[in-house]
């Protein structure tokens, strides 16, 4: 079964409103995924494999806090095309240690150490790189800021639709 560990933002309402408005114009997933963190990409494993080492890693985090305040136009390493990226200026270090350390033990074969990690919120996606630096361009004028926590994760699965095959969340 193809399984990924995504992270979904606490944020405000606004701010999950205009992510999400974005998205719904720009992104061809919206529909099936809401916004959110990938910790750990699709990978063909056994859940119960993957809930178990989740849950062994979250013992050693708490709530990370975040602030959006970069959006990037980000070339597509599988195919043609671009995405853009809302990334954290603050939040960023916790999340990349969150990341790795998701992918030690039986994970680390699946870590990408060709593609550099880049913690982010996806909201559009194009085959035109030239369309997705537009917007990126438009969105960073707005020059908005969106602070935020992430208080765990999800293991999901599902091609047509995200559906989550287990919550886990940090320690308080």
């Amino acid at each position: 079964m193809t399984l990924a560990i995504v992270a979904y933002p606490d944020v405000s309402a606004d701010d999950r409103h205009w992510i999400e408005e974005i998205r719904r114009v720009h992104d061809p997933q919206s529909t099936l995924i809401a916004a959110h963190f990938t910790l750990v990409f699709p990978v063909d494993v056994r859940s119960d494999e993957l809930v178990e080492h989740a849950r062994s890693v979250v013992s050693d985090f708490q709530d990370i806090s975040f602030v959006l305040r970069s959006v990037r136009a980000v070339r597509s390493v599988v195919g043609q095309g671009a995405h853009v990226f809302l990334v954290p200026a603050h939040g960023a270090t916790e999340i990349i240690e969150l990341h790795d350390r998701l992918y030690r033990g039986f994970l680390k074969p699946y870590l990408r150490t060709d593609i550099p990690f880049i913690p982010h919120i996806t909201v559009a996606a194009h085959r035109d790189v030239s369309e997705c630096e537009r917007l990126a361009t438009r969105l960073g004028e707005q020059r908005r800021e969106i602070s935020g926590e992430i208080r765990g994760f999800d293991v999901v699965a599902g091609e047509a639709e995200a559906r989550s095959m287990a919550h886990v969340t940090f320690k308080q």
